[in-house]
């Protein structure tokens, strides 16, 4: 079932309506269902028209916006997840005749499901053709999969799952699908699948039984389930993407700040910086990095992006920030073999004095200053240096005493 963040009360009656309608409609207890509480079944009706898929690039087919609103999941209300099929439907462009690799974000951030049940999970990547062409899975047959795990859940973090070799995928003008296949999962549900819901491109699709049996994903037409998220109540795209020819990814992020004489300490993103002061926020990729089209942030001003090697650091003047999460976007990241990653982003949660990281600064924070005072900056106790200069002193005492009862 399609599911999503609201109160569990209000989400079970949601679910026991899905539940019902689904039954009525196709014998069997399971649905999809949103968070959001939108859910519905789906019997899709033929689309005759074609548009060509948004290009970041020359070499990435993509619908979303690179941020997720909501996160999926079928089966049983409060329980089973069972398996489900999701893709993307694109027509070839010219000069992106083949698949090299495909990229996904999963989960949401918010998610009811944690980034810890979610990452591991296996997973299969899959294309699939269109043989006659009609912009519809019906008829789709696997061509190529591959298998791989969920990482970087509930971030907005693509994960790229590389095919080597890579596979054709036909003609220019001609219709594919690249998605996933996520696993049947007992006595637990899990919002897995990430939706973009800024603007409805109507290109993605989900596939599942309603019996809770095995998702056919070598035929997706096998499926009594099966539909794009508009025909499920559902708005938006999943953050699923195809390249052709990159293999520049997103390897992590950190917020750094220097502690006077005692040098750079970073704190891993995403997380929670408590440190006083500009931030960099540090992108570190798999190649050395050549330039960046643009860059953006959800609060502050970027007063300076650098390169250097295969980072890129965005030093962002933060101040009026204090207890909000950010997210600094790179578009256009280009290294120096060719490659291009269409986004990436970075969250980072700024609340001034939390310096045991748990989004809450309380008097637990005040007693870890209290044990640090005098000591050199290291990088078990950098938090606590506060102020960032170098000292861990009765001033980021004080600080931390001033945003008592803040929190994110």
């Amino acid at each position: 079932m399609i599911k999503t963040i609201l109160p569990k009360a209000a989400l079970t009656a949601l679910a026991l309506t899905a539940a019902l309608t689904l039954t009525a409609r196709a014998g069997g207890p399971l649905n999809f269902s949103s968070a959001r509480g939108k859910q519905g079944v789906s019997s899709d009706a033929r689309n005759p028209f074609h548009i060509f898929p948004q290009m970041l690039d020359d070499s990435t087919y993509e619908w979303d916006d690179g941020t997720s609103e909501d996160a999926v999941s079928f089966g049983l209300p409060h329980r089973d997840t069972a398996s489900a099929a999701w893709f993307n439907q694109f027509n070839v462009v010219t000069g992106g005749e083949q698949i090299s690799a495909i990229q996904i974000a999963w989960g949401t951030r918010g998610n009811r499901t944690s980034a810890r049940r979610l990452n591991g999970l296996p997973v299969t990547i899959g294309i699939w053709n269109d043989p006659d062409n009609d912009g519809r899975p019906n008829d789709a047959v696997l061509i190529a999969s591959i298998d791989g795990t969920i990482q970087n859940a509930n971030t907005d973090r693509f994960v790229t799952y590389t095919f080597d070799p890579p596979v054709v995928i036909g003609p220019a003008g001609t219709s594919f699908f690249i998605g996933d296949v996520t696993p049947a999962v007992s006595n637990d549900v899990n919002y897995i699948e990430a939706l973009d819901e800024t603007t409805a491109r109507g290109h993605s699709w989900a596939a599942s039984m309603s019996d809770g049996s095995q998702v056919d994903y070598n035929q997706l037409g096998n499926n009594d389930v099966l539909g794009r998220v508009q025909k499920f109540g559902l708005s938006g795209n999943w953050l699923i993407r195809g390249t052709n020819g990159s293999s520049l990814t997103l390897m992590s992020t950190a917020s750094r700040k220097v502690s006077g004489s005692y040098g750079k300490f970073d704190v891993p993103l995403p997380g929670i910086e408590d440190r006083e002061g500009p931030a960099d926020i540090v992108f570190n990729f798999s190649g050395n990095v050549m330039s960046v089209n643009s860059s953006s942030s959800t609060c502050g001003d970027i007063t300076n992006v650098k390169i250097v090697g295969n980072s890129v650091i965005v030093q962002l003047d933060n101040d009026v920030c204090d207890q909000q999460t950010v997210t600094v976007t790179l578009n256009g990241v280009h290294d120096t073999s060719g490659n291009t990653l269409a986004t990436a982003s970075a969250m980072v949660g700024f609340l001034l004095g939390d310096v045991n990281n748990d989004g809450t600064v309380d008097g637990t924070d005040i007693s870890i200053v209290n044990s640090n005072l005098g000591q050199p900056v290291t990088d078990s106790n950098f938090r606590s240096d506060v102020l960032a200069n170098g000292q861990i002193n009765a001033m980021d005492r004080r600080e931390v005493s001033h945003n008592l009862g803040h929190s994110l």
